[in-house]
């Protein structure tokens, strides 16, 4: 099992444990039918690459979705989501001044 580390959705503390947003979730589909596995520290790009080819069962992480890799991968539903916000002063004149 590939594990992306990327907090706060896999962590590797200093003790060698594996926790996380979506290691707990894993952790926590994983348990019910009763799968074992074992999470193996693995880079962005080997984590997608060895799960496309077969080498790796699955990944575990923070993964962004794009239409490429959503060819080649099934991904889960996504959990979280963000947006980018951008503040600027208003100006006279501008949007913010519309009655």
């Amino acid at each position: 099992m590939a594990l992306r580390i990327a907090p706060p959705f896999a962590i590797e503390n200093p003790s060698g444990d594996r926790d996380g947003l979506s290691v707990d979730a894993f952790d926590e589909a994983a348990r019910r039918p009763g799968w074992s596995w074992r999470y193996a520290p693995t880079e962005l790009e080997d984590a997608l690459a060895g799960t496309r080819d077969g080498r790796i069962d699955a990944a575990v992480g923070a993964f962004t979705v794009t239409a490429e890799r959503e060819r080649q991968l099934d991904f889960s539903h996504p959990f979280y989501t963000s947006g980018l916000g951008i503040a600027a002063r208003a100006e006279s004149g501008g949007s913010a001044d519309r009655d």
